[in-house]
């Protein structure tokens, strides 16, 4: 702001060696001085209504204080998941016009990796696991004449959704069985593509459903019931979340078993 806009205390100016209030107006030197942040001198001008006294100057200090920055927060990040495409960009909004901004999150966090910058300047980060993680953002004023600002947000990287074109059957298994009297349990392999081979127990289970007796349609043929269609489930766990099921068939057994005697 402008020197113009520091109001003054009250004064009251005497006539030297008596107290005969002398009337005029205080002023200063240079109203239109542009007060930075910093401890200065300013001259004051005492300019009597009365012509037969005199112009009356002298200085104070002054300390500017830093301004508060205008509201500084990070931009909510939508939709951060494990294994997703592509990084997590990091912005603000509010803050002095000018400001440099620095992003940093907990140093092995185990969520995300630390922060990094393009090409272009744009700072991101990387999800490695799901979780929570405090990112925080500081806006600093190249010109000095604002406190820092400050601003955090607690980022959510959600666990990837376990899906049926990431199982694959394993030993030759076609997805195709014929009933033999016991379960059926082809093995099977879990793939995603960013993160390549899961391993069993760690980042997801499996079960089996209606493994048992035949059951000879497909998935997608006339009168496929899903409840009765032999299965296996995928159900993810760590940094995976959810179920996928991928169906197969048992045919009948060409002949009985043996019945024992």
């Amino acid at each position: 702001d402008a020197l113009s806009k520091l109001p003054f205390a009250e004064a009251v100016f005497v006539e030297e060696g008596t107290d005969i209030v002398v009337e005029g107006t205080l002023s200063w030197e240079t109203p239109d001085a542009v007060l930075e942040v910093e401890t200065t001198k300013a001259t004051w001008v005492f300019t009597p209504d009365n012509a037969n006294y005199s112009t009356v100057k002298g200085t104070v200090t002054i300390k500017i204080n830093k301004a508060q920055q205008p509201e500084f927060s990070i931009v909510p990040v939508t939709d951060a998941s494990y294994g997703m495409e592509g990084s997590v960009w990091l912005e603000t909004t509010g803050g002095v016009e000018g400001a440099e901004i620095t992003f940093t999150v907990p140093k092995d966090n185990g969520v995300v990796t630390d922060v990094n910058k393009n090409g272009l300047g744009k700072f991101f980060i990387v999800p490695i696991s799901s979780g929570k993680v405090i990112i925080t953002a500081v806006a600093v004023d190249p010109e000095g004449n604002y406190e820092d600002a400050v601003a955090t947000y607690e980022l959510t990287v959600a666990p990837a959704s376990i899906k049926a074109d990431w199982i694959s059957w394993l030993d030759g298994f076609t997805g195709v069985g014929t009933y033999n009297g016991n379960e059926i349990t082809p093995g099977v392999k879990v793939y995603f593509i960013a993160e390549g081979n899961l391993t069993e127990g760690e980042d997801y289970t499996v079960s089996y459903v209606n493994n048992t007796y035949a059951y000879t349609l497909k998935e997608g043929d006339e009168g496929f019931d899903a409840t009765k269609a032999p299965a296996v489930v995928v159900t993810g766990k760590g940094n995976y979340t959810g179920s996928a099921k991928v169906y197969f068939v048992i045919n009948k057994a060409e002949a009985a078993p043996n019945m024992p005697k």
